[in-house]
């Protein structure tokens, strides 16, 4: 149980600072369109065919696997440098990345 205490806040970190960074540079791993059940790989514009796509599947994929690598990473390094820094960067990271995404997406809160 020791590993999973030693990733769990590195994937946090990991997760949250690619989610941010995929939602503003629209980085999907696939694009899903609801109306007629189709998935593409990567990014896909919406047209009169398909409807509107949904992109945030795809970027919640690369925010769990950029997670997991993280967590991959924390379990590689000795746990002595990895125990505090996870700890500060388990909360710091994603009250960044939610600042940021509040600061691009800044016209839709506040018209």
């Amino acid at each position: 149980m020791k590993g999973l205490e030693r990733a769990l806040p590195a994937f946090a970190a990991g997760c949250a600072a690619f989610y941010a960074a995929a939602f503003v540079f629209n980085w999907p791993a696939f694009t899903y369109f609801p109306a007629v059940n189709l998935w593409q790989w990567g990014w896909a514009a919406e047209s009169d065919e398909v409807g509107p796509p949904m992109h945030w599947y795809g970027w919640i994929a690369y925010s769990a696997l950029t997670g997991l690598g993280a967590g991959a990473l924390s379990l590689l390094l000795p746990a002595q440098i990895t125990e505090k820094a996870w700890a500060v960067l388990a909360w710091f990271v994603p009250v960044a990345a939610m600042a940021y995404l509040i600061y691009a997406e800044r016209n839709f809160f506040f018209f």
